[in-house]
């Protein structure tokens, strides 16, 4: 029942960070007078890390991966944009 719920929060995150994509980025459009800005990003290949994980790269450890660190990266072009 635990690992459901977190699963579920897991899969609502992704739903979100779906939907917000293109809202997210930085692409300056210009129409006529009115300017518009379009920010895009782009994830691929989470390959179900979920979670953040611990590897090695070129020798040193590193954290990579988790939609966590996704959202801080949403979180951060929000209040650029």
């Amino acid at each position: 029942m635990k690992n459901r719920k977190k699963m579920n929060r897991y899969v609502a995150l992704f739903l979100a960070v779906l939907m917000l994509l293109p809202y997210v980025g930085g692409v300056t459009v210009k129409a006529g007078t009115n300017q518009k800005q379009l920010a895009v990003m782009f994830l691929n290949d989470t390959h179900s890390h979920l979670d953040s994980f611990l590897t090695v790269e070129n020798g040193e450890k590193v954290v990579q991966g988790g939609f966590a660190r996704i959202k801080t990266v949403i979180k951060e072009q929000l209040q650029k944009n």
